[in-house]
């Protein structure tokens, strides 16, 4: 999903044979997409055709694939609102072309896109595994692997960094493929990396457990889970938020989580009463569930969904956006040394807080504790009185990342 709420992913039709991409844009439309020009198909029968768009940034541009003909093949495309380009494999003229898979995983703003790819086998000059690629001006590159065995690429950031697995193990790649390590396991993954290089994935623990992890300053930080065995993260936006799934207490559920600021809060937690986007005990366990989130704290997913007045029990894709404004709060006040004290919370559980401005003060000094962009928490303001002889008072605005913001004004009388 990109920062204009636009998400991409996959739809069946009403007669559950075809799949295809769909935009998702404000008003909740979904928009058929196509697939790549194919050689043949079976006479007198349906078109058997499958396409997924994985990716789409600001500019409008999306990245997926497309069978080319009865599953017996698949390439990634890039398709840019007008045209559908077909990115080839690794493999080139050296494959038949109806055996031959590409499959694109992401797409930065420069429209440079990433994945996985066929290669050449053994008799062609390569190893006939599947390799990571980036697709830029025309051109796809191997991006070759850590230990002469596989590799994929999930990420990729404007700078043309690129994060994903190869071997058993998480790798960046910039200029060169490099492995992150692991939360003291055997093996890791990642999946998102953001412009300020940090990385979100999941990796095993030394218990042999699967958690996700975001870096900090290069270093893993294991998230946890939410009472479960297991987590993975597989997307973060600018603020440093997180989204993935989890396992819950007993493993008995798998739910969606975001987190932020060293704390993981459960997304149906926030959800309506009587609504929830928890998923079975399979979800989550694929690298790219189609969880993500943009840079206004908006979440897209899908899951078994409830309720089923709204949509049947049925798996179906979500947008969740946080509409609900900050609050404040006037705690207590107090008396020291001849002068009076408000002391304020100002409060924000969605999305996260973005700024608290001080529009207005009358004989008072405000201090703002200081706080995370983005992080939904309680922020303390203290209010104190300068003149002792004159009533005192403060005007606040508060917003968050999601757009919302509100006005809070508080005062005492001398």
């Amino acid at each position: 999903m990109n920062n204009a709420g636009v998400a991409v992913g996959w739809s069946k039709y009403a007669n559950n044979c075809d799949a295809s991409f769909y935009g998702w844009t404000s008003p909740g439309t979904i928009k058929s997409g196509t697939v790549l020009s194919r050689p043949w198909q079976f006479p007198g029968e349906l078109e058997p055709w499958y396409s997924e768009a994985t990716a789409v940034n600001d500019e409008g541009v999306v990245a997926g694939w497309a069978t080319l003909t009865y599953v017996l093949g698949a390439h990634a495309f890039l398709y840019d609102g007008a045209t559908y380009t077909d990115l080839g494999t690794l493999c080139g003229s050296a494959c038949p072309l109806l055996s031959t898979f590409s499959f694109a995983r992401d797409v930065n703003s420069s429209g440079d896109v990433v994945g996985v790819s066929d290669t050449q086998p053994k008799d062609g000059g390569g190893d006939g595994r599947p390799h990571a690629f980036v697709y830029s001006n025309g051109l796809m590159s191997d991006l070759g692997t850590l230990a002469g065995g596989t590799s994929a690429a999930y990420g990729i950031n404007d700078l043309g960094q690129i994060v994903g697995e190869s071997d058993g193990m998480a790798f960046l790649w910039d200029g060169a493929m490099r492995a992150l390590g692991t939360l003291g396991g055997s093996s890791s993954v990642a999946t998102a990396i953001i412009n300020n290089g940090q990385v979100v994935g999941y990796s095993t623990t030394p218990s042999g457990s699967t958690h996700a992890f975001v870096t900090q300053e290069g270093q893993m930080i294991d998230i946890g889970t939410l009472g479960g065995s297991w987590s993975r993260a597989y997307a973060i936006n600018r603020w440093g938020q997180v989204i993935g799934v989890s396992a819950t207490a007993g493993d008995t559920e798998v739910h969606v989580f975001t987190y932020g600021d060293g704390v993981m809060q459960d997304v149906d937690a926030l959800a309506p009463a009587g609504t929830s986007f928890s998923k079975d005990n399979s979800f989550g366990r694929e690298k790219g569930p189609g969880l993500s989130l943009n840079d206004y704290g908006t979440l897209v997913g899908s899951g078994a969904c409830t309720p089923t007045e709204f949509c049947s029990g049925r798996q179906h894709a979500y947008k969740l956006t946080d509409t609900v404004q900050p609050t404040c709060e006037l705690v207590s006040t107090r008396a020291a040394g001849g002068r009076r004290y408000m002391q304020l919370v100002v409060q924000e559980l969605g999305s996260g807080l973005r700024t608290i401005h001080v529009l207005e003060a009358s004989n008072a000094a405000v201090e703002v504790a200081s706080f995370q962009p983005a992080t939904p928490r309680e922020v303390a303001v203290t209010v104190t009185q300068k003149d002792v002889r004159l009533g005192f008072a403060v005007k606040l605005e508060a917003a968050d990342i999601a757009g919302n913001s509100v006005a809070c004004i508080f005062s005492k009388r001398p």
